[in-house]
């Protein structure tokens, strides 16, 4: 398979190529087929947004669209660093294409396609376990999932209503602000913005005071019965409570609400029982040299307010290594191959795997317990200082519920 983006033939004589306009209309009947009427509203308005096709792949057999994907266009904040990324969405195949490949062809196309753009990481949510095989490790621990306790009610001095986009400027402003408390963070884009405020598979509520002030926001996703809150961003605990009465307001008389804990949102762990299994986010870094150099501004300041203005370290993935150099002039990454034994030599030993954690997740301190073949060595101080635990909020376009 070709390592560009270009288009290509599989052996069954399948073509692999980006997506036209004239797709569109088998690409939605295959979503529809596949994941639903909702999700087939959403490949839609990506299509119909200026570049949108250009990250839209498709599987072409006989001359009808049998397999599809799409790559957005994403940012990832670590400290006050913006690294480009790409998330994969809107994967589906025919049932009678299946078992043919199709997806790994195309998701090596996104892959390409990825790198081109110059996005240094790519992060998702999907089936358990499925991704593994292309490269996706579980890095970053969601919110749990919790359920409201009922027979909340709104303070009568807030209401609430369904945001348009002409409220896009405003739910960014509320979520800008709560995600600031984060380590790391991905916000909607503007493109995403548009997206979940039209289509039909969740809606935003927006709350306000009586002074007409925007006081919070939260995605809702109601369905037969079944309502989910998420993606609560609000500036006070009567806020907060007034957008949990609004979803306990969908619900049948005996229905329940569940909701996402979000970090910093006034009063909300104190409206949830039931706490439920933390999911996990997908990351898959494809080069580990790349993405140190584009943090060299974070992994710099973290050492020289430690204390560290100058030095080396060695950092091995047993089957490939990197050694960081600081000083002065910055910070250098060099990278090199396979290294047995980084710890005699003074360095670190890690899988791969635990690349993601490392940098966005667990930090330095926590791999050791989380992957056996992690060792920190001699280097475990400096290790930590490079690489602190780090609080993540992630907004993806589906509401990962």
């Amino acid at each position: 398979m070709s390592e560009d983006a270009s288009t290509t033939t599989l052996p069954d004589g399948a073509i692999v190529r980006m997506a036209r306009a004239e797709d569109v209309p088998t690409m939605i009947q295959i979503e529809t087929d596949r994941e639903g009427a909702d999700d087939a509203v959403d490949l839609e308005l990506v299509a119909n947004t200026p570049g949108g096709l250009d990250g839209m792949s498709v599987v072409e057999l006989d001359g009808r669209v049998v397999s599809i994907a799409t790559l957005l266009n994403e940012s990832v904040r670590i400290g006050d660093v913006v690294l480009p990324a790409g998330q994969i969405e809107m994967v589906a195949t025919a049932t009678e294409a299946e078992g043919r490949g199709y997806v790994r062809a195309l998701m090596h196309r996104c892959h390409v396609l990825s790198k081109a753009r110059g996005q240094v990481i790519q992060v998702m949510i999907g089936i358990p376990n499925f991704y593994r095989q292309f490269g996706y490790v579980y890095s970053v621990p969601m919110h749990p999932w919790a359920t409201v306790t009922p027979g909340i009610e709104a303070p009568p001095e807030f209401s609430v209503s369904t945001a348009t986009t002409d409220d896009i400027a405003t739910c960014h402003a509320l979520q800008e602000q709560l995600q600031s408390k984060f380590d790391v963070a991905v916000p909607h884009s503007d493109d995403r913005w548009r997206w979940i405020l039209t289509h039909v598979s969740s809606k935003q509520a927006l709350g306000r005071d009586a002074s007409g002030n925007a006081v919070g926001v939260a995605r809702v996703l109601a369905a037969d019965g079944f309502v989910a809150i998420g993606e609560i961003a609000s500036t006070s605990a009567g806020a907060t409570d007034a957008l949990l009465a609004h979803a306990l307001g969908l619900t049948d008389d005996d229905g329940s609400v569940r909701v996402n804990i979000r970090p910093h949102v006034p009063g909300l762990a104190e409206r949830t029982a039931d706490v439920e299994r933390t999911q996990w986010y997908y990351l898959r870094i494809e080069d580990p040299s790349l993405l140190m150099t584009a943090l060299e501004p974070v992994l710099l300041r973290r050492l020289r307010d430690s204390g560290n203005a100058e030095g080396s370290t060695l950092i091995s993935f047993w089957g490939s290594h990197l050694r960081l150099h600081w000083g002065d002039q910055g910070l250098r990454v060099e990278a090199g191959g396979p290294m047995q034994a980084p710890i005699s030599t003074g360095g670190s030993g890690l899988p791969v795997d635990a690349l993601g954690s490392l940098l966005f997740g667990c930090g330095a301190a926590g791999l050791e317990d989380r992957y056996p073949d992690a060792y920190l060595g001699r280097r475990a101080d400096l290790m930590n200082t490079l690489f602190p635990p780090q609080s993540a909020d992630l907004l993806t376009y589906y509401l990962p519920c």
